[in-house]
């Protein structure tokens, strides 16, 4: 999960660098990143992913003739657009282009066609239905004042006085000034780009200039890109400019300009930086292939924006430092030419560029050089690189999409090593040039290369977030009866979050005449290694040159802990349980992973009023480093008391040396008969873990059925136990069978209570089941599915529910959480159900809860998974657990709670198709018995089609109107909107929805 929060501070290792005759220039990237973040935010209510639609067609060319008015501030222009289509029978081409901007006319292969434009998208009806791969060519007349210009995608602006217009429009801001299928994964073969503007102004663009006119006053500047581009990089810079150029002569002797449009004031300031861009051409043309667009040109073109962007063939700087010139360049390799399929895996863009900075410092000032370059490139945060979804995630946070990323590409150079590193980034220029790619194509890549699996080096550093804390000891012995010296290390990764990381470690130990570097294979949490010198160890450095993203702390003192415990009864015998009114001895084994501990002593707590503690001091003597003790000769003795309570039993171990104190210990045995069953009804998946620990935090005794393995459990088995959690994961199509049905509804009956909880389940049984699935999910759990996505990431407790209130959680956090929650349901309680916790910001019901009287049984269904919940104790998924465990023993009192309110709601849902021709689908849900009024109006509010329907019964209906009139005429192409009217003895709401209809 990754923060919206932009972060400015840089974070350095611990190794001090030697200095190095190199400027510190990532404030520029980091401004520029923070700008592309603010321009996503004001363009991110545009949906950023393709229609069903747009999947149907390939862009194989788009031509812009466009009149930008200074004065006026206002665009107009004409675009066409060529493309192949994919899909047999395609009537219709859908463009990404914002509502503000207004569509003229549009034409089809000519001839002027209808079309529609709402909610961010432009549906063009083709001339005719086309067949898989034919050409169809469209062209969009149309003017506006681009509703972002000012703050990026289009901006009329000014330096120094005089007029500037420019561009800029990563991620999804080409859609604000040209129509377009505004998508990196879909690249226009060529593009022709046709500007006039009044004379003296220049327009600077992608590609060739081929010719400029001149036409009463005004110049037309001709630019044509022949090389694939995506729609973001596609870019104006329009102003009375200073220009100069310089050559790039390739290892052929051929010659290619460097097109420079600076502001005059700047030329004095800039020109030796600038100068220096032939060179990083060079440089990048020999460690990744030849610069992409060789045949066209490169460039800079001056703006006001901070940063820089790499539009293809011409940079927009809005700064010179070299770091900032070097990180656009590369771009061109890597995000122009390589272009991320989409801003999932935009690090493979900034990532790249940003590594290719500590490239150019590596190759014209030293490997120092490229260390200290990386060093403030260090990043230890939570944050994945991964943009888990772009739409609400911080695309363009520095930190890990530039920075981080970075790291990964050094690391990975350390991993496979440099002379197979640099071939993969020539295959990859080779093989991908001019092409989309994600992370798995990348990795893939990597892998065949260098024949290294490296499938947990991708999943840990690209996937999951954190990086590893390697805290180590070590010691050395002369070898017995032999030359040289066994070292004995041992490495714990101490990191609070994020996985055990599986990397390979770089081990230099120094002697009195020197140094030798071992290479260890690390993948645990504790790993002890041995390792044979000839002279005897004096220091031990774990990453000494600095190729791992980590932090290191050499352990100084003795580090016990709590390696295995075991409880013995009277027989001899291990128990998996304490018995109530027995004695117990105990065992346990501690391990030092630390110094030589001296005079260990272990004393014991109980921390549960149901045991009695009749020896609770252990001697255990001395513990040298890496070694094991366990209280065999100074055992533990304990008594359970006869009225104990069923749970978990909580012990504490203090440790104690002679040089200090341990941190404590704790462990948890149950006593007496489990009370909780988990029943692991997940299709096979892992997610069992996150609720055994939710019992454990909660101290309940509980025991884990898995379906998967030992098959539906009987009611038998359930009324064994008095309360069941059972969770479906991610299964989307057996949640909960007909077995498991009679099965849970048998259990409720016999006044069982149970905690139902998986994000699937309304899906599955409601929308996709039989009537018998729909019944039960209607009446045994007296739920009503509203819809399968629900886009929040937190949900809360209702201030008026006995359980609900004071509970707030949120999803999406790869550390704490099964990070799974991708089809989150809305559902509303069927009387006399309540609801008890609602998503936010939508305040659509999340959870409800149920009691019988009769039977005095208790449901609490959540219409999400709880294993994807996060967050600390206070406010995470066992802490709602708990609170329904609780509700379910009575121990929770309603004072001060508010009795709820019946719910009472009525649902109009989207018709589908929409747009559509000639007839579409309408569906509503009554949350009881009533009447209807429908009634759709056109835009100037004239009724079209009225209908009086009811009374209808509470649940789901639907309608299905034809496109008439009530007096059977086919109503015109256009916006409609239909207002529908619920009215009963105890509620009268009004719902609407505006439709499209198409010709």
């Amino acid at each position: 999960m990754r923060r919206l929060t932009l972060w400015y501070a840089l974070l350095c290792v611990g190794t001090t660098f030697a200095d190095v005759d190199q400027p510190s220039e990532k404030s520029e990237l980091q401004q520029e990143a923070a700008s592309k973040q603010r321009l996503y935010e004001l363009t991110s209510q545009s949906n950023s992913q393709l229609t069903e639609n747009q999947k149907q067609f390939d862009v194989v060319y788009y031509g812009l003739d466009l009149f930008p008015d200074h004065v006026k501030s206002m665009l107009s222009g004409r675009v066409t657009m060529t493309a192949r289509v994919l899909k047999e029978g395609l009537d219709q081409a859908q463009l990404n282009f914002l509502n503000n901007m207004t569509v003229d006319s549009v034409f089809a292969n000519g001839i002027q066609t209808t079309f529609g434009h709402t909610n961010d998208l432009l549906t063009i009806q083709l001339d005719q239905p086309y067949r898989a791969g034919d050409l169809f060519t469209t062209r969009i007349v149309y003017q506006g004042l681009p509703s972002l210009s000012g703050f990026g995608a289009f901006a009329f602006d000014h330096y120094d006085g005089r007029p500037m217009i420019w561009t800029l429009s990563e991620p999804f801001g080409a859609r604000n000034w040209w129509p377009c299928k505004d998508a990196p994964i879909d690249k226009a073969d060529s593009v022709d780009i046709k500007v006039t503007v009044p004379d003296p102004l220049i327009v600077a663009s992608n590609g060739l200039l081929t010719k400029v006119e001149e036409r009463d006053g005004k110049k037309v500047y001709y630019w044509q890109e022949r090389y694939p581009i995506a729609t973001y990089l596609v870019s104006l810079a329009i102003h009375p400019y200073f220009t100069f150029s310089d050559w790039y002569v390739n290892a052929n002797n051929d010659s290619m300009e460097i097109e420079f449009y600076v502001f005059r004031n700047h030329y004095e300031a800039l020109r030796q930086n600038y100068a220096k861009t032939a060179g990083m051409i060079k440089t990048f043309a020999d460690i990744f292939g030849e610069y992409p667009f060789i045949d066209e040109k490169y460039g800079h073109a001056e703006f006001t924006w901070g940063g820089g962007m790499e539009h293809q063939t011409l940079t927009s700087l809005g700064g010179w430092g070299e770091s900032l010139i070097a990180h656009e360049l590369a771009h061109q390799w890597w995000g122009d030419m390589v272009t991320c399929e989409d801003f999932h895996h935009i690090w493979l863009n900034e990532g790249f560029a940003t590594y290719s900075e500590a490239l150019w410092w590596e190759r014209t000032r030293g490997r120092e050089a490229l260390h200290q370059d990386m060093a403030q490139n260090v990043y230890f945060g939570e944050e994945t690189i991964y943009v888990e979804n772009p739409e609400i995630d911080d695309i363009f946070f520095y930190q890990t999409t530039y920075a981080k990323a970075s790291w990964v590409l050094h690391m990975l150079r350390h991993v496979v090593g440099d002379d197979l590193f640099f071939t993969i980034l020539k295959s990859y220029y080779e093989e991908f040039r001019f092409r989309t790619i994600n992370t798995e194509e990348f990795q893939a890549l990597c892998e065949r290369i260098s024949g290294k699996s490296l499938h947990a080096f991708f999943q840990q550093w690209i996937y999951k977030g954190g990086s590893p804390v390697y805290q180590y000891s070590w010691g050395s012995d002369p070898i017995i009866g032999g030359n040289g010296y066994q070292l004995q290390l041992v490495i714990k990764q101490g990191q609070s979050f994020g996985p055990v990381f599986q990397m390979p470690i770089d081990v230099t130990v120094q002697t009195s005449t020197g140094e030798q570097t071992f290479v260890i294979d690390n993948s645990q949490p504790v790993q002890a290694y041995t390792l044979w010198l000839e002279e005897q160890p004096q220091q031990v450095f774990l990453d000494k040159e600095n190729w791992i993203l980590r932090r290191t702390e050499l352990i100084s003192t003795p580090q016990l802990r709590l390696e295995s415990f075991e409880f013995i009864n009277a027989d001899g015998d291990e128990v998996v349980q304490l018995n109530k009114g027995e004695s117990f001895d105990l065992l346990i084994k501690l391990y030092n992973e630390g110094v030589n501990a001296h005079a260990v002593k272990a004393i014991l707590h109980a921390l549960s009023p149901d045991i009695q503690l009749v020896s609770n001091v252990s001697d255990l003597g001395d513990m040298p480093f890496n070694s094991f003790a366990v209280n065999t000769d100074s055992r533990f003795r304990l008594q359970v008391m006869q009225d104990a309570q069923d749970g978990l039993a909580e012990f504490r171990v203090d440790l104690t040396f002679a040089e200090g104190a341990a941190e404590s210990q704790f462990f948890q045995f149950p006593i007496g008969e489990a009370s909780l069953l988990i029943v692991d009804d997940d299709d096979g998946l892992n997610f069992e873990s996150y609720y055994e620990q939710m019992a454990i935090q909660n101290k309940d005794y509980a025991i884990t059925w898995n379906v998967n393995k030992a098959g539906v459990p009987s009611d038998q088995t359930l009324k064994r136990f008095k309360k069941v959690l059972w969770f479906t994961g991610d299964d989307r199509s057996t949640t909960l069978t007909a077995e498991e049905q009679v099965v849970l509804q048998a259990y409720l009956q016999s006044g069982g209570s149970l905690l139902l909880t998986g994000q699937n389940i309304g899906y599955d049984l409601a929308e996709n089941g039989s009537i018998a699935d729909r019944r039960f999910y209607n009446e045994v759990l007296h739920a009503e599915y509203i819809d399968d996505w629900v886009g929040d990431d937190s949900v809360v407790g209702l201030q008026s529910d006995l359980v609900g209130k004071g509970l707030a959680i949120r999803f999406h956090d790869a550390f704490t959480a099964a990070d799974n929650q991708t089809s989150k349901s809305e559902i509303i309680p069927l009387a006399p159900a309540l609801r008890m916790m609602t998503y936010l910001p939508s305040q659509k019901v999340s959870a409800i809860r149920y009691s019988d009287p009769q039977t005095g049984s208790k449901l609490a269904y959540f219409a999400f998974g709880l294993e994807g919940v996060a967050g600390p104790r206070s406010t995470s998924a066992a802490e709602v657990v708990a609170r329904i465990l609780q509700w379910f023993d009575g121990m929770l009192s309603d004072i001060d709670i508010e009795p709820q309110e019946p719910t009472r709601s009525f649902h109009l849902i989207q018709n589908y198709p929409n747009p559509f021709n000639p007839t579409t689908s309408i569906r509503f849900y009554l949350s009881e018995q009533a009447t209807l009024q429908m009634n759709i109006t056109d835009v100037l509010s004239r009724s079209v089609y009225r209908a009086n329907m009811g009374p209808l019964p509470m649940g789901w209906h639907k309608f299905e109107w034809d496109g008439r009139t009530n007096r059977g005429i086919d109503a015109a192409a256009g916006i409609y909107f239909l207002m529908l009217t619920a009215k009963s003895e105890n509620l009268i709401l009004l719902e609407s929805i505006k439709m499209l209809k198409l010709n």
